[in-house]
């Protein structure tokens, strides 16, 4: 338990924004879980409570990854804060508009089909456009800038960077 808590502080101390969104992310995949039980409706082949479960487990990886490592960078505070707020909320968006479209039984992606799903896309597209640029901006900010951790740790999070861009 010990080791538990010790890897919840240095998410927590990292961004308590991402920290505790991705601790939502957490119930909400238990949640989607088990709605895949009670709710058998059925779209694309698959059930409609796969995506934003599928959805909220990738978004605890990537919300906690994110809080551990923005401190690595020499960003002042307010800019760490910022970069962790706005990936934080625009996640929110995301998984909301999932969740949404999911209960409404309808896609979440591609989905144009009334000017609802069509707003609800675009709003999702320009949110996760916005995050990429903020993973395109740490990424090269790993290779132009000199981060607060070990050189191993660095030429991890280059490669890592690579494979996720």
């Amino acid at each position: 338990m010990k080791c538990i808590a010790k890897i919840w502080n240095m998410i927590y101390d990292g961004h308590r924004g991402l920290a505790l969104s991705g601790a939502l992310y957490v119930l909400l995949a238990i949640f989607f879980i088990l709605q895949q039980q009670w709710d058998e409706r059925i779209l694309n082949g698959v059930n409609v409570w796969l995506k934003p479960t599928k959805f909220a487990i990738s978004l605890v990886v990537f919300n906690w990854t994110l809080a551990l490592i923005l401190p690595l960078y020499p960003y002042s505070d307010t800019k760490r804060k910022r970069l962790g707020d706005l990936v934080t909320w625009l996640m929110v968006v995301e998984i909301g508009i999932i969740w949404l479209q999911a209960w409404r039984g309808k896609l979440s992606h591609f989905n144009m089909s009334t000017p609802l799903d069509q707003t609800l896309f675009q709003t999702m597209a320009a949110s996760i456009t916005v995050v990429l640029l903020i993973a395109g901006l740490l990424a090269v900010d790993a290779f132009r800038k000199k981060l607060r951790t070990s050189e191993a740790m660095v030429w991890s999070l280059r490669f890592g960077w690579i494979s996720v861009l």
